[in-house]
């Protein structure tokens, strides 16, 4: 992985991986979006008793494509099949993208600096928005705003102050997984 040690699979054997699979022809690739609950279902259980207003998750994401998956945490990270980190409560089928392999492989290279623990920020700079730059580059096409737009249209929420900084308190996703030893 690009700016993490930690990673099951780097970007260079990401890039090995394609020299000898996608070398061949322009191919549709499906691109799927991973959504995954960073509380565990303590949102849905907690957000309307204490704020009266209903959250059902708090969104992680990660795109789906070319046999991997590709999302921020610390870092861009690349998991052979996908992230394990926390049970996926939702895919979304994105379309297809012709985009070589090898492309979107130096389109975060190029990214990189971007996308590192210290550049997280959970309202601003986070995993979605990481997801929404990957689908406008392979799709031309933002992921739903739902997901993309969740720290802004609902942690803004006057009524969910106290639930922002709740979520906000449990700090940067990246570092406590690093420091399960799951990042």
């Amino acid at each position: 992985a690009v700016g993490s040690p930690n990673c099951a699979v780097s970007l260079a054997d990401c890039a090995d991986r394609a020299d000898s699979v996608h070398a061949l022809a322009t191919m549709a690739y499906p691109v799927k979006l991973h959504v995954y609950d960073l509380t565990q279902g303590m949102a849905r259980a907690m957000s309307m008793p204490m704020v009266g207003v209903q959250v059902d998750l708090v969104p992680h994401s990660g795109i789906a494509v070319y046999g991997y998956e590709f999302f921020f945490s610390g870092g861009i990270q690349a998991e052979r099949g996908g992230w394990t980190g926390l049970p996926r409560c939702e895919t979304l089928d994105l379309g297809t993208t012709e985009v070589p392999f090898e492309l979107f492989l130096e389109f975060l290279k190029e990214r990189a600096d971007e996308f590192t623990m210290a550049t997280y920020n959970l309202r601003s700079w986070n995993c979605n928005n990481f997801s929404d730059e990957c689908a406008q580059f392979l799709l031309g096409q933002s992921i739903p705003r739902r997901i993309v737009g969740f720290a802004e249209d609902v942690l803004a929420l006057p009524q969910l102050a106290g639930f922002a900084m709740m979520v906000e308190n449990m700090g940067n996703p990246a570092q406590s997984f690093a420091a399960q030893g799951m990042a």
